[in-house]
């Protein structure tokens, strides 16, 4: 057991520190970043950077062989009667010159030498044409005025689960002109793309990045008014685990987790290891005469050493064969569990590897009670007088009190772990979540940021109407942003004194803050029928009131001038609008994105700028619902496919990484339980047979059964209540430092030590219960006979 879950974390730990590394270009590979200085001499440092940084590299300096962006955005790709919602990524034609990418059908050269052609993953072209070929399929998706036809040129191989791009379908860079405004392609204070370059063979990257300033400076230099920015660099085997950076587009995976599991295969391997010991001490005593013959007949001490290695390394050596059987029937489980899709691979290698596993746990196993049985004194042992475990006891309590440990550390921290996901689950966000869908809007004729939007907002307005009119919609409300996104579209300007700030925006209907029933802490919501709010009208929060020190906002303005005509018409009561990962910052809601649009002197898109149509279903008919909305949208919008999602469930995504752990930290507590529970149970065995004698004598006295058997399980309640107190900085040390990744978090809850203690005494208490029972009932005149 303990081998099969070593087996199972090193495959993870394997796959995380490997990520990338398939690409044979990969030490030349590099992420392009920025760290400038904000006008209050704040840095920001970011990895989502100007389209245009690339190429403009590429331009000015020859070591830069070749360059992509890579940016992402949602759609709907239509093949005959078959629709789905995709998200599609753009890159330039020197992708897959960059990087390594198995080609099924087509030729990976030109597969992206023109703003028509697609390139799909072996899964997306069997979901669109099945086992036809895929090769040049037209595929029409919403990019630009009407819907664009797109050819097939190339499918290849699932992209493998340990690489920091994701995709499913890749179209040329030219395609982003018609879906971002014009500005955000060329400017570079408007970032929306990572870029990727990569170095000749013998290029520095330390190098180059010293004559960035001068791109720097001819670009932007004047912009700058004497603020730093700098252009760097970053590794691509150095992304996926590197959280110094900030998080872009790219796979990004706390180093921590990896640590984590790492950890509990270990612990769970020592477990292991502690019962072995334990038990190979415990039965020394009926292995006693074939060690004192055996020595008497003129065995050497190594010799007896290397027999009982040997023992201990041939049983770890058939643990694994064992384990390798669990560990590849329980991989599919795993999988799920952790988010990957790691597959067995019998290379020479991992064979190797796994190898040495089982002969390091045989021989760390296998040698204190190697080295204890062969020092045994023939003499002794062939007069009968050695004791079983005598002077061993106190080394056999010291490993079963590390056992303990690391049980109740498990225990406690899986408690710790449910506990934070229940409370980020059941945590008032500031709205209301259950029952809420949202439903994509295509926009097809649309260009652009700016346009995009309104037409959306124009298009929504055939149906709204219609879905308040069912029986089952409680109300419905329009948003280019939904919950559970990326991270909701983030601008930057500068005020009065040339300060730069952030904040998040979200284009609503009058509707939006009634139906996520969101609380109005000063002035009013916007009104349909107020020509005024539709034109010039923003709600701003209470973090962006504090934030810009706005005392009576009502009637105020966003503090800079270069914003059109607007002001301040209500506030809206904090609420989460991204995880619980991160603080609430400030933000504005408003009808027309004109207005903040028109005064941003930076962009960030994340995710979706789709209007998207809310609706809260009533209790109890969410089938129902679905059904007449359904039908609703096929009767407006025959042409469009019906998408839509639970906000709950979007949201509960967002803490994957940290469910998937708390199951895997379940999971791992559940299997050292088992295992500290077979090893005390055959411990306890052999050590009240050991006191068979003595218990008989007892009862020969009057000693009653509750007497007996407290007397026979007090140690082991008292070293699992001296285990508890070990356990606990442990676990507050480890509890402590994985809450910090939250900004809303528990408390350390005293009870939830007590809890583990007590779970822990009644899991030591149940397995010793039937062997101190059973010991205590025995016959005492059968145990005295031979005295």
């Amino acid at each position: 057991m303990g081998i099969a879950c070593a087996i199972l974390i090193i495959l993870f730990v394997k796959d995380e520190l490997t990520f990338d590394n398939f690409h044979s270009q990969a030490s030349n590979i590099y992420r392009t970043f920025y760290t400038a200085e904000r006008r209050d001499g704040s840095m920001v440092t970011n990895t989502v950077t100007p389209m245009v940084i690339g190429a403009t590299m590429k331009q000015n300096y020859p070591e830069v062989e070749a360059t992509t962006i890579w940016i992402s955005f949602q759609a709907e790709i239509e093949y005959e009667e078959k629709s789905f919602s995709e998200e599609i990524n753009i890159a330039s034609p020197g992708f897959f010159q960059i990087f390594d990418f198995v080609p099924v059908e087509g030729s990976l050269e030109s597969a992206l030498s023109n703003s028509s052609k697609i390139v799909l993953t072996e899964s997306m072209a069997r979901k669109y044409f099945g086992k036809e070929s895929a090769i040049d399929k037209t595929l029409l998706i919403p990019v630009g005025p009407g819907k664009k036809a797109f050819i097939v040129s190339a499918v290849i191989e699932d992209v493998p689960s340990n690489s920091s791009l994701q995709f499913t379908s890749l179209v040329h860079e030219e395609n982003a002109k018609d879906i971002f405004p014009p500005q955000m392609i060329t400017s570079w204070n408007m970032i929306a793309a990572e870029s990727y370059v990569l170095l000749s063979d013998g290029a520095d990257a330390k190098s180059l990045e010293r004559k960035f300033p001068d791109m720097v400076k001819t670009a932007i230099g004047e912009q700058l008014e004497g603020r730093k920015f700098d252009v760097g660099l970053q590794q691509l085997k150095d992304i996926h685990l590197n959280t110094s950076m900030p998080q872009g587009i790219a796979q990004l995976s706390d180093p921590k987790y990896t640590l984590i599991l790492s950890a509990i295969a270990l612990l769970i391997l020592v477990m292991a290891c502690v019962n072995f010991v334990n038990l190979s001490l415990g039965r020394s005593f009926a292995r006693s005469r074939e060690i004192g013959i055996k020595k008497v007949v003129g065995a050497m001490r190594f010799q007896l050493v290397g027999q009982f290695l040997g023992e201990a390394i041939w049983l770890a050596i058939i643990s694994l064969v064992i384990g390798l059987a669990v560990s590849y029937w329980m991989l599919p489980i795993f999988n799920e569990l952790s988010g990957k899709n790691l597959e067995f691979d019998f290379s020479a290698l991992n064979l190797l590897m796994f190898a040495g596993l089982a002969i390091g746990v045989g021989v760390i196993a296998g040698i204190y009670p190697a080295l204890v049985m062969s020092g045994f004194v023939p003499a002794k042992i062939l007069k009968g007088s050695l004791g079983i475990g005598s002077g061993k006891q106190g080394a056999r309590k010291g490993m079963l009190v590390v056992q303990l440990v690391l049980s109740i550390f498990l225990i406690t921290s899986t408690i710790f772990m449910k506990r934070q996901l229940q409370f980020l689950q059941n945590k008032n966000l500031g709205y209301n979540k259950e029952q809420v869908i949202m439903i994509p809007l295509t926009v097809p004729d649309a260009r652009g940021l700016q346009e995009t939007i309104t037409k959306g907002f124009d298009k929504s307005e055939r149906i709204t109407a219609t879905l308040r009119g069912l029986p089952q919609v409680e109300e419905v409300a329009v948003s280019t942003q939904s919950f559970g996104d990326a991270g909701w579209m983030k601008l930057s300007y500068n005020d009065q004194d040339q300060t730069q700030h952030d904040f998040f925006v979200n284009t609503v209907d009058a509707n939006f803050i009634p139906l996520m029933q969101m609380e109005i802490t000063e002035g009013r919501n916007f009104i349909f029928e107020n020509e005024s709010d539709n034109r010039r009208s923003i709600i701003v929060n209470e973090t962006f009131v504090n934030e810009f020190n706005l005392e009576n906002p009502i009637g105020k303005r966003i503090p800079n001038e270069g914003f059109a005509d607007h002001e301040i018409i209500g506030v809206v009561k904090d609420f989460n609008f991204s995880s619980l990962h991160t603080i609430i910052e400030p933000l504005v809601l408003t009808m027309n994105s004109a207005i903040v649009m028109s005064g941003a002197t930076g962009v960030n898109v994340n995710s979706s700028f789709n209007p998207k149509i809310a609706l809260r279903i009533r209790a109890g008919e969410i089938g129902d619902g679905l059904i007449a909305v359904q039908n609703m949208w096929k009767e407006i919008y025959p042409d469009d496919p019906f998408n839509y999602s639970f906000i709950d469930e979007a949201i509960k995504e967002q803490y994957q990484q940290e469910g998937n752990l708390g199951q895997i930290v379940t999971s791992a507590t559940i299997l050292s339980i088992v295992i500290g529970s077979l090893g005390l149970f055959g411990l306890s065995a052999l050590t009240m047979t050991a006191r068979m004698k003595e218990i008989s004598i007892r009862k020969v006295l009057g000693a009653t059964l509750g007497n007996l058997i407290f007397s026979l399980g007090r140690s082991y309640l008292f070293l699992t209540l001296a285990s508890t107190l070990i356990a606990a900085p442990i676990t507050i040390y480890f509890i402590s430092n994985w809450l910090k990744t939250f900004e809303y978090k528990i408390g350390l809850e005293p009870y939830i030590f007590i809890a583990g203690g007590s779970i822990a005494i009644l899991i030591c208490l149940f397995t010793i219960a039937y062997q101190a029972i059973k010991i205590a009932l025995s016959n005492p005149i059968g145990n005295l006979r031979t005295e």
